[in-house]
């Protein structure tokens, strides 16, 4: 039976200390009083919002690895997305506009993104195609496992049961150890 409560490990909930809800508030607040966010506040965002969307999609539990890699990976997608947008902007602030209503939508072409709600289609079908992935090679590990498994047994185990004296006969050959 699946719980409802979601699990984040001993090492995530003391890491996490820093990430604790004081510190939220502090970024809110800075973020209501315009002020500029510094790297650590983005990330503090970033690393609650992961572990909301974890919980939410389902995930009963998450290492405070995986979470900082997500960190990193979204923080990485933002400052690419945060670069064409600069780009763009300065394009259409010299004058070169494009035939884009807005640069967002002009930065999400650039990214292949046809819609806003792709980002969420990209995400889904992202996740499923690495867990269809790892699946796939825990599927052939354990197979080829397997096949070694049965060459082991087939090389020291004759095949069927047989009688020791008939092993001398000289129509059967004779299984050597290769020690």
């Amino acid at each position: 039976m699946k719980s409802n409560r979601f699990f984040v490990s001993e090492t995530a909930l003391k890491k996490s200390s820093k990430h604790s809800s004081q510190a939220h508030a502090e970024v809110f607040y800075r973020l209501e009083e315009n002020q500029l966010l510094t790297d650590n506040d983005v990330r503090t965002i970033i690393t609650h919002s992961i572990l909301i969307l974890a919980a939410q999609t389902g995930f009963e539990g998450i290492e405070w690895q995986a979470a900082v890699m997500l960190t990193y990976t979204v923080t990485k997608y933002l400052r690419r997305i945060w670069k064409i947008m600069n780009i763009c902007d300065k394009r259409r602030l010299d004058g070169r506009t494009s035939a884009f209503a807005c640069s967002f939508l002009q930065v999400l072409r650039i990214l292949k993104i046809e819609d806003v709600k792709d980002i969420a289609e990209f995400y889904l079908r992202r996740v499923i195609q690495r867990r269809n992935s790892l699946y796939e090679a825990c599927i052939k590990e354990q197979q080829r496992a397997e096949l070694q498994g049965r060459k082991r047994r087939t090389y020291y185990e004759p095949a069927g049961e047989k009688d020791i004296s008939s092993a001398s006969s000289p129509k059967q050959k004779k299984f050597s150890d290769p020690d």
